[in-house]
């Protein structure tokens, strides 16, 4: 430390040199800092979107199994844990909100916003009482139709982020 403080004191050209470099190096640790909770925050929408597919696709084969033995009584505890994994999804979906909102504002130059997150998983109270109260095959096939599009959702959300992750 005290070479260099020699060698700034003798010579202008190393001393301005010096401090472009310390400034260069200052700016390229704040850019490492915020490229890191970027991909913090990245990592944490990553997570929730992979935790809603998965609780969709547990909702989903069972969606699968209950649309097959929709005659038998077993198929009223299927609907009750199809619906369990859907409420599960649902409620993931609500705390996405935030974290993307979070991880958007770390990209300034990337468009990612409420509008690609969708507003539900879950299939409608209707169609959900209906399916747990009268259990019938079109009722099966109406669930299940609206997992898969929310199952389709989900990808096309955890597309765009998958990009910019890497």
């Amino acid at each position: 430390e005290e070479k260099k403080q020699k060698c700034l004191a003798e010579d202008s050209e190393f001393s301005t040199k010096t401090a472009e470099l310390e400034r260069a190096v200052k700016a390229i640790d704040r850019e490492i800092k915020e490229i890191d909770q970027a991909l913090d925050k990245g990592s944490r929408v990553r997570g929730i979107i992979r935790g809603i597919c998965n609780r969709l696709e547990q909702a989903h084969e069972l969606s699968v199994w209950d649309t097959g033995f929709h005659r038998y009584v077993g198929s009223y505890l299927l609907d009750v844990e199809k619906h369990e994994h859907l409420d599960t999804a649902q409620a993931m979906l609500h705390s996405l909100g935030k974290y993307m909102q979070d991880f958007a504002a770390e990209l300034d130059d990337v468009v990612l916003d409420e509008r690609y997150i969708p507003s539900s998983v879950n299939v409608g109270e209707g169609i959900r009482t209906m399916d747990l109260l009268f259990d019938n095959i079109f009722t099966d096939f109406a669930v299940r139709s609206r997992i898969e599009g929310s199952q389709q959702e989900m990808k096309e959300l955890l597309d765009r982020i998958e990009p910019i992750m890497e």
